[in-house]
């Protein structure tokens, strides 16, 4: 329920004038996906790998790359980048499990950055498509026969 932003790049070039080299690895230094969500909203979504397991180090860089859309949201003067919300989303395979982790994850929520498990994902996305899926199905099999 998302439209992605065309001016990540623009944001991308931001971050990576705010967060140096000796901060973070060149691949880290990028939106995944900057999108408006319902045109109030917008949102920084991170990517991790599939199988990876997020610890308090990606928990943070998500925290820092919405602080810092927020941050610069609220200076500018461009109407079309006025947003209400900034929100954060980082997906990746599962959180590592410990006490500081899990806390850290809940501090977070309370401000409006989650995070996201690939296989939750993957099933609410099914749950919401799941007549189309069906029908599909249906016309496959009609298709083979």
């Amino acid at each position: 329920r998302w439209t992605l932003v065309a001016d990540e790049v623009h944001y991308s070039k931001l971050l990576k004038e705010k967060f140096p080299d000796t901060e973070l690895a060149e691949c880290d230094r990028r939106i995944d996906f900057l999108c408006v969500q319902e045109s109030t909203t917008l949102v920084v979504v991170e990517i991790k790998r599939p199988q990876a397991h997020a610890s308090s180090g990606e928990l943070d860089q998500i925290r820092r790359y919405v602080s810092f859309v927020r941050d610069h949201v609220k200076g500018t003067t461009d109407p079309e980048m006025k947003y209400q919300n900034v929100v954060g989303y980082l997906l990746c395979g599962d959180l590592v499990n410990t006490g500081d982790v899990r806390e850290y994850r809940d501090i977070l929520e309370k401000s409006q950055i989650y995070v996201q498990r690939y296989g939750d994902l993957l099933d609410r996305v099914k749950r919401m498509h799941e007549e189309f899926i069906r029908r599909y199905d249906q016309l496959k099999q009609r298709a083979k026969a």
